[in-house]
């Protein structure tokens, strides 16, 4: 063979080469290059829906970004689409109204300095506060007491309501907290209570933050050189906001190696799940261990430290109690070991591993081709990056009040391609690219060698 030849032979081939690796990248996804299917039951008029993964789709993941799945409508069109946690949602609000008590002292008394009398009834409520060195004609409020016993909860903020009309003004307040009556401390200085108006235009404000903080009472003061008290009707006070947390994800795991004599157990988790946390369950009743969690991506890396606390489970008084999540930053490693110290109880019986994680949602834009098919488990694609954020800002009222993103009905798994579809393809277009590159490579050095060798004969 002619050396132009072999150089031909050579460009050909990784000219082919080249076009099968672009031809194959560029090649629509189907439902059927992956391994199973979820079909989604939708409530049509909307544009964007979202499907709450159930964990079944994350045992059949093969990138632990979970980036092989998709979403496809009736004609086999991929559907743009982003994956989400589900944040918690937030309770709303609740206002109380506070018992409210005036404190009354004379002008230049300060209240928060003052030896208060506290009067009670006989079933113990507060029926009046005040000083014993002033008489009624030279008394005057000079800062009011809330008791808030009855709440449980922090208190965010508190609003103050006047029993008349507010004079135009700037009142500085004070507010302080104990839970004796012995004790206060203060929490907020000179907060700015609005009230101005002019022409048609107007001020108010009558907030106070308390940082989320909870006490028994509560102590409203103002400067003694303060122009004018303050002559309150009421005080609601709102509760720190409380989250829902969405259900978590859960998957339990048997021990695919045990050594109960070291204390170590190894686990492997068929799939991809966010895992932010683990539950170590005991086999039998009544057992207390020490855990210390680690996990990898492969069984080629090295262990990485999670966390470590105490696992128990106890049966007392009738009632039985058992250890809480070890915690943990988010992760999608699949091998997790599990090392134990001071195991009482069976010993011979391993341990089973539940990791537990925050459920996700995968929102998507929806077409007029319905009905929609989530195919999910493909070892040879990429992650798509849709940006369809962008999309749903645009779709964000100038409120700022959120599109509404319907909820998809999920329906029965159904096998599409099968399990062959979630092996990692052969990289035999990344070897012959290699090997075609040594090639041209060699050719070079041959021709630079017999080049340089006709120079010296000539």
């Amino acid at each position: 063979m002619k050396l132009r030849q072999i150089i031909c032979l050579t460009l050909s081939m990784l000219c082919i080469t080249t076009l099968h690796a672009q031809t194959s990248s560029s090649k629509k996804l189907a439902p059927n290059d992956f391994a199973y299917g979820l079909p989604l039951t939708v409530e049509t008029g909307f544009t964007l829906y979202k499907v709450i993964l159930p964990i079944t789709v994350y045992q059949h993941l093969t990138q632990a970004d979970f980036g092989d799945m998709r979403v496809f409508d009736s004609a086999g069109n991929v559907l743009p689409s982003v994956l989400r946690t589900i944040a918690p949602q937030k309770k709303a609000s609740q206002q109380v109204t506070l018992p409210l008590f005036p404190i009354y002292g004379k002008v230049g008394d300060d209240a928060s300095n003052m030896s208060l009398r506290v009067q009670r009834n006989q079933q113990g409520a507060i029926v009046e506060i005040g000083s014993d060195k002033i008489t009624k004609n030279e008394r005057r409020i000079v800062g009011y007491l809330l008791d808030a016993r009855q709440i449980k909860q922090p208190l965010h903020n508190i609003t103050l309501h006047t029993d008349a009309q507010m004079p135009t003004s700037i009142q500085r307040v004070n507010v302080a907290y104990s839970d004796d009556l012995n004790h206060f401390t203060t929490v907020v200085s000179g907060a700015a209570i609005v009230n101005l108006s002019h022409d048609n235009y107007s001020v108010e404000k009558r907030d106070i933050v308390l940082d989320d903080r909870r006490a028994n009472y509560w102590l409203l003061t103002w400067p003694d050189d303060a122009d004018q008290q303050l002559n309150l009707a009421s005080v609601t006070a709102t509760r720190t906001s409380e989250f829902i947390s969405p259900n978590r994800l859960a998957l339990k795991l048997n021990a695919i190696s045990s050594q109960p004599e070291k204390g170590e157990y190894i686990f492997k988790l068929e799939g991809h799940m966010p895992a932010d946390g683990a539950r170590i369950i005991l086999p039998g009743k009544n057992q207390i261990v020490e855990a210390k969690l680690f996990s990898r991506a492969s069984p080629d890396d090295k262990w990485r430290y999670q966390s470590e606390g105490l696992a128990y489970d106890l049966q007392t008084e009738g009632k039985q109690k058992v250890s809480s999540e070890l915690r943990f930053v988010v992760t999608a490693d699949q091998y997790w070991r599990l090392l134990t110290k001071d195991r009482q109880g069976e010993n011979d019986v391993a341990p089973i591993l539940e990791l537990r994680g925050s459920s996700q949602e995968l929102v998507f834009v929806a077409n007029d081709k319905p009905p929609y098919l989530l195919a999910y488990g493909n070892g040879a694609i990429k992650t798509a990056n849709f940006n369809i954020d962008e999309l749903i800002t645009k779709l964000t009222r100038a409120d700022g009040v959120a599109p509404i993103i319907q909820v998809a009905s999920v329906g029965e798994q159904t096998i599409l391609g099968g399990e062959h579809r979630l092996a990692s393809p052969m990289p035999w277009q990344k070897w012959l690219l290699w090997a075609v590159l040594i090639i041209g490579a060699a050719l070079l050095i041959w021709m630079a060698v017999r080049l340089f060798r006709q120079v010296g004969h000539s």
